[in-house]
């Protein structure tokens, strides 16, 4: 489940989460994806800060719904 493309796979299903209004859902993939990034990237790495963008952005919408 670490390996780089799975996150990524990961991440597309959590913005079809959050595109269906499955906020909760969303976020806890985006958050699990967040974490395992910081483990395998590194906290600064490019992807880990997209994944944070993501999050956040979930959080956004679902503050909106």
């Amino acid at each position: 489940m670490e390996h780089p493309d799975t996150l990524v796979s990961m991440s597309i299903l959590a913005e079809v989460f959050k595109d269906q209004g499955k906020y909760e859902k969303a976020a806890e993939m985006h958050q699990l994806v967040l974490e395992l990034r910081r483990k395998v990237l590194g906290p600064e790495h490019s992807a880990t800060l997209v994944s944070m963008r993501l999050l956040a952005g979930v959080l956004r919408s679902q503050e909106k719904a």
